[in-house]
């Protein structure tokens, strides 16, 4: 189990109990008998026959509703905590540096500047801008796609599936996605290089923040000694400009790049070891 830190001020990984701070550990740890109760009651109930015990596994986890209580409780204190993201794309070296300056949501506008800038540069023809603005997932898909900047609270490894479409391809799914222009699709895989952004983030939507207390309640749980999954979301920040800051970029070739969710950041090896021990209990 962690240390509890004095300060909650600092940078909360989700995935290492040791940045959780004074506030969350107190919580948890009052509520350790009710986190060992429900994932004790979830083992026994995947352990049925649902043959002979359909109705009892139909009603579910005893201690769901204290539960998620809980999880609600967590969710609350996530929201006074900046919390470290990591967001996977390929960049231009030109627009690190605007990603620096400011990180912005996906819009129609700000594709369209992003293409136009491009043109400029003479990285891509104006035909070629405007079969990726006619096809966008922001045209096809935009109820789910536009003001939205998306990241995910624990580092995975750049080899992941996961993510090597988004590191392959220039201008994220928004852009890609809905392509079928071999030569353009091509020529996405071309421009500038895989980064992953390591970010620092406040979290204001509701439905985020649950999703990040799953996450630190599922850590808490492997820390006791649960067998489970280690959990990662997809975090979806909606405000514009989003409450967050680049805290470093991450480029192929480079040391960090390649040792993410392994070797880096600080403490990562045990996101390493929590997988391996998922997966050969899984396995056996």
């Amino acid at each position: 189990m962690s240390d509890v830190n004095d300060i909650d001020a600092e940078l909360l990984d989700v995935w290492n109990s040791n940045t959780f701070g004074r506030s969350l550990c107190e919580e948890l740890s009052e509520n350790q008998a009710l986190i060992e109760q429900y994932h004790r009651e979830d083992a026994r109930l995947l352990g049925l026959d649902r043959n002979e015990h359909l109705a009892e596994c139909l009603r579910g986890n005893r201690y769901f509703n204290q539960y998620e209580a809980l999880q609600i409780r967590v969710a609350d204190i996530i929201a006074e905590r900046q919390i470290r993201v990591w967001h996977y794309t390929r960049l231009l070296d030109f627009e690190i540096t605007a990603m620096k300056n400011a990180i912005e949501v996906s819009t129609e506008e700000g594709m369209q500047a992003r293409l136009t800038e491009l043109e400029r540069r003479g990285h891509l023809s104006a035909v070629e801008v405007q079969m990726l603005l006619e096809r966008s997932a922001l045209k096809t898909q935009k109820e789910c796609r536009e003001n939205r900047f998306f990241c995910v609270p624990s580092p995975m490894s750049v080899t992941e599936r996961g993510v090597e479409l988004l590191l392959r391809n220039w201008g994220g799914e928004v852009v890609y996605f809905h392509q079928q222009d071999e030569d353009l699709l091509q020529k996405l895989q071309e421009l500038g290089l895989p980064r992953v952004i390591e970010i620092a983030a406040k979290v204001s939507d509701s439905m985020s923040r649950y999703s990040l207390a799953d996450c630190v309640l599922n850590t808490y749980a492997v820390d006791l000694g649960f067998p489970l999954c280690p959990t990662n979301t997809d975090l979806c920040i909606k405000e514009n400009p989003p409450p967050a800051k680049v805290l470093a970029v991450h480029t192929q070739g480079e040391q960090a790049f390649h040792q993410l969710g392994c070797g880096y950041p600080d403490g990562a090896e045990v996101l390493r070891s929590r997988h391996g021990r998922w997966n050969k209990s899984f396995d056996g």
